[in-house]
């Protein structure tokens, strides 16, 4: 569900959460190198939570995190093999 392309739908409408602390927002691709997000939707999304921090991941932090997890990964299956 992309919010984007809904703001004619969102614009007059109550943000659904009323007491956030944070949001984080992830990209839906991480190929593309620059995330952005409407003003619409991000009040949308924060309006009824004026003290909520907002976050929006950049692709590079995901990728990073990913690059983590398959590098474990294959530490792990590194350390089967040598064990065998």
């Amino acid at each position: 569900f992309f919010l984007h392309r809904s703001v004619e739908l969102i614009s007059d409408q109550p943000s659904p959460f009323t007491v956030l602390n944070s949001l984080k927002i992830y990209p839906a691709d991480v190929t593309k190198p620059r995330v952005t997000m409407s003003t619409e939707v991000k009040t949308y999304l924060l309006d009824s939570s004026q003290g909520a921090i907002f976050m929006l991941v950049s692709y590079e932090e995901v990728r990073a995190v990913m690059n983590v997890a398959l590098a474990q990964n294959l530490m792990s299956e590194l350390q089967v093999l040598l064990e065998q």
